[in-house]
């Protein structure tokens, strides 16, 4: 990128495909920067308490370790509107900036995403205050693109939830729409967006911050398991939100088909998180043995991957 900067043709005033190209590579280039983050607590076995990745994907998670919707749909409008800046920039010497007009669309859609994000946080810190739910337990920073979409348009149990897909679905479809007009716009201006769509997406923001405003995390959530294999005999310990609480202990740790019921010791606390320690029961098939808790009102957590290892 740097060589071809130097041609003189560069500066030149590139065709507007040209500086649309040269737009994205810089948006690329910005979005790859190598990052270091704080691994899972499952990768935590390995060297070192840190991971390389890309800004992009530091830029996404959210203070849990998941991918968050509101942040990344800020995220995606910001690059939206630098690309075109970028662009008209290139391929108009800065004259083409001269006389831009940032519609009133564009502050909503780059604002709702932003206080959407504000004030969902605002929600979760007076609940946990108030004592209404637990703490969210910071789990490391997600590097899998793969689970990462999923987290978009999932609630923080990691259940597919209508609301998230809704907010995250119309900002994509107004995102499809803006790079449709403004690719093959050579007006240089950011385009006119749908009345319609903008409203949907403001709707869906009201009910993605009215659905933090009402849940209540009540349902049992493992966060990680060390170590995240083990032998017959072995220890493990599991630690998560809602497992149990100071006065009700009575839990049991479901490994694959078999059931373990530890003892009141073998459960503490730290601030809001359960720790429980069990161990694996001899006679136990080695192999893949998903773990979940069922806490003392009887409600069972979702399975957290676990292997029994042979001995």
């Amino acid at each position: 990128m740097m060589v071809a900067a130097g041609h003189v043709w560069f500066w030149q005033t590139p065709s507007w495909n040209w500086a649309e190209l040269w737009a994205l590579l810089v948006l690329l280039v910005v979005s790859l920067v190598p990052v270091e983050v704080e691994k899972k607590a499952s990768e935590k076995l390995e060297d070192g308490d840190t991971k390389p990745t890309v800004l992009f994907i530091a830029l996404v998670n959210g203070r849990d370790g998941r991918w968050s919707t509101s942040k990344t749909s800020a995220i995606l409008w910001t690059y939206a509107v630098w690309f075109a800046f970028i662009a008209i920039l290139l391929h108009t010497n800065g004259k083409g900036l001269e006389h831009a007009v940032l519609k009133q669309q564009y502050l909503v859609l780059m604002g709702l995403p932003v206080a959407a994000a504000v004030v969902a946080k605002g929600i979760t810190q007076s609940k946990v205050e108030s004592g209404k739910i637990a703490t969210k337990i910071t789990n490391g920073t997600e590097t899998s693109p793969l689970r990462g979409i999923g987290q978009l348009v999932s609630d923080d149990s990691g259940r597919p939830d209508l609301l998230d897909l809704q907010y995250f679905g119309f900002n994509l479809i107004l995102l499809a729409y803006f790079f449709t007009r403004f690719l093959g716009n050579q007006s240089f201006g950011l385009p006119d967006l749908p009345d319609s769509l903008v409203a949907l997406s403001g709707v869906s923001a009201g009910g993605y911050l009215g659905k933090k405003g009402l849940e209540q995390d009540t349902a049992p959530v493992i966060s990680s398991i060390t170590p995240p294999t083990a032998k017959l005999g072995e220890a493990i310990t599991i630690r998560g939100v809602n497992l149990a609480t100071r006065d009700e202990r009575d839990v049991t740790v479901h490994v694959g088909e078999l059931v373990i019921s530890p003892a009141p010791a073998d459960i503490t606390f730290v601030g809001a998180i359960t720790k429980i320690e069990a161990k694996i029961p001899a006679g136990a098939p080695a192999g893949p043995a998903p773990v979940s808790v069922v806490n003392h009102r009887g409600v069972k957590s979702d399975p957290y991957d676990f292997r029994i290892e042979q001995a």
